[in-house]
């Protein structure tokens, strides 16, 4: 996904700040806090200007459901440490279906759902934290970061 210039943001309100700096992916300020609203109204001037695109997801390799086995899992562990020199891969799973879409948790924050595999074998998915967004997930295009956790639904 490609980056907004934060400290280009910055540097565009330099009167506002006592102190700032950074790089284009963070930045860090410090301001009078009688100066809040001032940037407030200049960023969301700035905000109206930029030509945002979608939000897209580089992947790495497609994948079938049933080939995420703890074998798989394992193998992408070995390439641990994660970071920006060494990106996590994402996959794409192919052939799959969602069904049965719900949200579960004592606030409804999470979700349950089957995938289905084009060769009619079906999964548990659960998604923690994604209760909020049930109806995007109806309209999901499944990607998949390796990972395991063992959890009891």
């Amino acid at each position: 996904m490609d980056l907004y210039a934060l400290l280009q943001a910055v540097q565009a309100q330099t009167s506002v700040f006592t102190a700032f700096g950074g790089h284009a992916a963070a930045a860090g300020f410090s301001l009078p806090a009688d100066r809040i609203n001032d940037l407030r109204s200049a960023w969301a001037t700035v905000a109206q200007g930029i030509e945002w695109e979608p939000p897209h997801i580089d992947v790495d390799a497609p994948l079938h459901v049933h080939e995420l086995t703890p074998q798989f899992i394992a193998d992408l562990k070995r390439l641990e440490p994660f970071g920006q020199a060494n990106p996590e891969p994402i996959f794409f799973l192919r052939d799959v279906q969602i069904g049965d879409v719900q949200t579960m948790g004592a606030k409804q924050q999470h979700l349950r759902a089957r995938v289905k595999e084009g060769t009619g074998r079906s999964y548990s998915l659960v998604a923690f934290g994604e209760g909020e967004r049930i109806a995007q997930w109806l309209e999901l295009l499944l990607g998949y970061r390796g990972g395991h956790n063992e959890s009891r639904v």
